[in-house]
């Protein structure tokens, strides 16, 4: 309930929502816009998975495991940065201890050794299709297998730093039963891509991630009843000259472009925490607490669920 909670709170609302089943038993409520399947019972993440992306009609797919949630701007964060041959992944919030968790850079090589990132994130439909899917032979790791087929079609990750959604640790049981089985599962990921772990077969990824150097879209500063919001994992900077001159600031580290001006709307920008301690080097800017008269600032805190009410 709380992650189909989170989707209605969602700023980007061009979306539908489907929930596949896999424990064998009916869901006793569930709200009236989700599409609901059942796999027949404990078919494994991967043969639900795959039920899912069969029937999604968007060109775009979002995995979202059941109990975790998402942030209010995680979609229009995917949105705006998704790209040709690429697939979107962010960082996320541990929700038992409110940590933050970093996730790498996308790397090529490094996704041949071990999974970077959770599987929550934005696929193309497409991809999905070109790889035949997830591998329902594996019923545990199969997103770290899912994640080398990617990058053996070519497919890249691009990382958002910022959580963009909050991840319960502790609420299931399959990850002591991975470890459990670790090396039997690693023995069949190797088998089926020992070829490109060895470098004796191209990785594909390779060749489209390593030039690329796109810029990481923010979404306009959010404006709530004249109250200037700060995104949850972002810093608000305010731009301090006031001759009327416009500036754009390329970040340092996630290579996004910061457009900053004396006006209304140019002088307050959300920037990610890594640009932001450079810019905030610079005497142009300042950490915003508290600004000019004329626009009030309210730091936007992450959406926590305590729990699902009842229905």
């Amino acid at each position: 309930m709380d992650a189909l909670d989170s989707l209605v709170a969602q700023s980007f609302t061009n979306w539908e929502a489907i929930v596949v089943t896999d424990g064998g038993e009916k869901i006793p409520w569930v709200h009236p816009f989700a599409r609901v399947l059942d796999t027949g019972g404990h078919k494994g993440p991967a043969a639900a998975r795959n039920l899912g992306f069969s029937i999604a009609r968007g060109k775009q797919i979002v995995l979202l495991d059941a109990d975790d949630y998402l942030q209010p701007n995680a979609l229009e964060m995917f949105w705006l940065n998704k790209k040709p041959g690429a697939y979107v992944y962010c960082d996320w919030v541990q929700q038992e201890t409110r940590e933050v968790h970093r996730t790498a850079e996308y790397d090529c090589k490094e996704v041949l050794r071990h999974l970077q990132h959770a599987v929550t994130g934005m696929y193309p439909a497409e991809a999905w299709r070109r790889i035949g899917g997830f591998d329902e032979q594996l019923d545990a790791w199969e997103d770290w297998d899912f994640m080398i087929a990617l990058g053996v079609q070519g497919y890249y990750g691009i990382r958002i730093p910022v959580p963009l959604f909050q991840y319960r640790m502790e609420a299931g049981f399959r990850r002591e039963e991975q470890y459990q089985r670790r090396n039997e599962l690693k023995k069949h990921i190797y088998t089926k891509w020992h070829e490109y772990i060895e470098g004796k077969v191209d990785f594909m990824a390779c060749h489209t991630c390593g030039a690329r150097k796109d810029p990481i879209l923010v979404p306009p500063v959010p404006v709530r009843n004249g109250v200037v919001q700060q995104i949850a994992g972002m810093v608000l900077i305010e731009y301090i000259p006031t001759d009327g001159s416009t500036v754009t600031y390329r970040g340092s580290s996630t290579g996004t472009l910061y457009r900053f001006g004396s006006d209304k709307g140019h002088r307050v920008k959300n920037v990610f925490k890594n640009d932001a301690t450079n810019l905030l080097q610079r005497k142009e800017f300042r950490k915003v607490t508290a600004v000019a008269p004329d626009v009030v600032v309210a730091q936007e805190p992450l959406l926590e669920a305590l729990g699902a009410p009842k229905r």
